[in-house]
């Protein structure tokens, strides 16, 4: 897909809510073919009346993805809830565009200091050996920047399907920040408990021991040419201010607006009601995903 990618720039999403509202607009893919003439016309017209039982898309490479899927992105099934490949795809996407600002439009990688690691870091941490978190951190995996390269690392962390929360680390200081997506989520759980007592906690000093070992492991300091830090600090915690109640189902969403509004240093602004805004977010991602189809052996 690589010949089409800077076409990304050229496209740009105005969604709507809700979702059967969307005016119907000229069908566009980031990588057109003979075939994509006869796929169905829109993200929803394929989720409601789909010319293939699945297709695929380019930032979650060749996996199927059926009404399911689609259809918890939309709002309607799997009680609206997103999965980790949802939002894994979000971050694949937004790290595609950095790469392509960067290499194709010949933009100063100054202006992108930030990686955005997938959700499956933590446990390829975990892993001994964990030579499967090496080529996200050292450059050699395709369109991941080395550490030593930025400032700032973003890690999207899913502790229940409602339970979404982001740490920041901060590579000149290594101080972390945890973003969570709503009050409630940094106060409770679904089922009552202290979240971050019972959750995130452990998850947060798991992450903090490997972490460290992990920037002693692939020579950061020698490489990045930083004052030698000994070890991580929580240094704050930041709840989204539009979040008034528990964000429920759209805390996955709140996530992926939160991970594109941190790299652009942008509040996140919720101009109506949250859930308008979800909604909207939600058909604007599904639009992305969907002019990202591909036929394998097509491309």
């Amino acid at each position: 897909m690589e010949d089409h990618e800077d076409s990304l720039l050229e496209f740009e999403v105005v969604p709507d809510t809700p979702p059967e509202k969307i005016p119907k607009k000229k069908r566009w893919y980031y990588h057109p073919t003979e075939e994509s003439k006869y796929w169905s016309k829109n993200v929803l017209d394929f989720y409601v009346n789909g010319d293939s039982s699945f297709c695929y898309c380019g930032f979650l490479g060749r996996k199927k993805l059926g009404s399911e899927f689609w259809g918890a992105l939309l709002g309607y099934e799997n009680h609206s809830y997103l999965s980790p490949l949802h939002v894994d795809g979000w971050v694949t996407r937004m790290m595609r565009f950095r790469w392509i600002l960067i290499k194709k439009s010949k933009k100063p990688e100054q202006l992108y200091p930030w990686t955005i690691l997938p959700l499956q870091f933590l446990d390829l941490l975990c892993e001994k050996p964990n030579y499967g978190a090496l080529p996200f951190a050292i450059g050699l995996k395709e369109h991941y920047p080395p550490f030593w390269d930025i400032d700032m690392v973003y890690i999207p962390i899913c502790v229940e399907l409602q339970d979404w929360f982001i740490i920041r680390v901060d590579m000149r200081t290594l101080h972390l920040t945890l973003y969570f997506t709503g009050k409630s989520g940094s106060t409770s759980s679904s089922d009552g408990s202290n979240l971050i007592q019972v959750r995130v906690y452990p998850t947060l000093v798991k992450f903090e021991a490997l972490f460290k070992s992990f920037l002693d492991q692939i020579s950061y300091w020698e490489h990045s040419g930083r004052p030698f830090v000994e070890k991580t600090m929580v240094t704050h915690t930041e709840v989204c201010q539009q979040c008034k109640e528990n964000p429920g189902a759209n805390s996955g969403v709140l996530v992926c607006m939160l991970l594109t509004n941190l790299v652009n240093d942008e509040q996140v602004s919720v101009e109506n009601d949250l859930e308008e805004a979800c909604a909207k977010y939600r058909r604007h991602m599904a639009d992305e995903f969907y002019a990202a189809r591909f036929t394998p052996g097509n491309v």
